[in-house]
């Protein structure tokens, strides 16, 4: 998608389903908000869900344009809930999640992050950077040490490679029966 200058701009859970029901292979969908880079002007410039919204769409006017990085930092919001349960941006009113996602005091330290892969940790880090031009690409991400080797052993098992404990291990990929 980013390597035809296609973004998405609405990545969240609910817009991620899976191919079949046989299957674990993702999908992208609802395209409602998804633009061409290289628009002269998008026809929606400030959009995407509170939680999920990279900081330079919060900021977006009309005469500036942003990267498909933008959906690398909704994707490292959903691969922070994968890897902690939890929302970057908690809160249970829209405007209470707005604001945390405009203010982007991110912490990615504490408790909740002690059982986290460290390579996962590095991965997370370089999504969710506020500055688009130091943020990883989704290529870069894609490429990342993280996801060298996660292939499951066999296609009865299936390994969560997001946390680290469990009571069944395999290196840092935990036996989901």
């Amino acid at each position: 998608m980013h390597s035809q200058r296609v973004m998405h701009r609405d990545l969240k859970p609910e817009n991620i389903m899976l191919r079949d029901s046989y299957s674990m292979s993702p999908v992208i969908v609802d395209f409602g908000l998804a633009t061409d880079v290289d628009l002269e002007k998008y026809l929606f410039f400030r959009c995407g869900t509170p939680g999920y919204v990279a900081p330079e769409i919060i900021e977006l006017n009309e005469s500036k344009h942003i990267e498909p990085k933008c959906d690398i930092f909704s994707a490292g919001v959903i691969f922070h809930i994968m890897l902690t349960r939890k929302a970057v941006f908690e809160g249970t009113k829209y405007e209470e999640v707005y604001k945390k996602n405009k203010e982007m005091n991110i912490k990615l330290e504490g408790e909740r992050y002690s059982n986290v892969d460290p390579q996962a940790m590095n991965l997370l880090r370089r999504m969710l950077l506020s500055n688009p031009k130091e943020r990883v690409s989704a290529e870069e991400a894609l490429n990342h040490e993280y996801f060298q080797g996660l292939q499951p052993e066999s296609e009865n098992k299936l390994y969560s490679p997001c946390l680290t404990k469990a009571s069944e291990k395999k290196g840092n990929r935990i036996l989901v029966k």
